[in-house]
């Protein structure tokens, strides 16, 4: 299975990006401002891509 890191994975171009990415197969990391918002990373998680937190 093929890596794939996305960054800013919580915007709608990375979000559709990730999507289409987790569809073919693709293991997919993609990093976000901060993760421990809910709100802003819970679509991200229903789709099982690891989330990691950058600045």
């Amino acid at each position: 299975m093929d890596k794939v890191l996305v960054t800013g994975g919580n915007g709608h171009l990375g979000y559709n990006l990730i999507k289409l990415l987790v569809d073919k197969g693709y293991k997919v990391r993609t990093s976000v401002r901060d993760k421990a918002d809910f709100k802003k990373v819970g679509h991200l998680q229903s789709l099982n891509v690891d989330i990691i937190e950058m600045d």
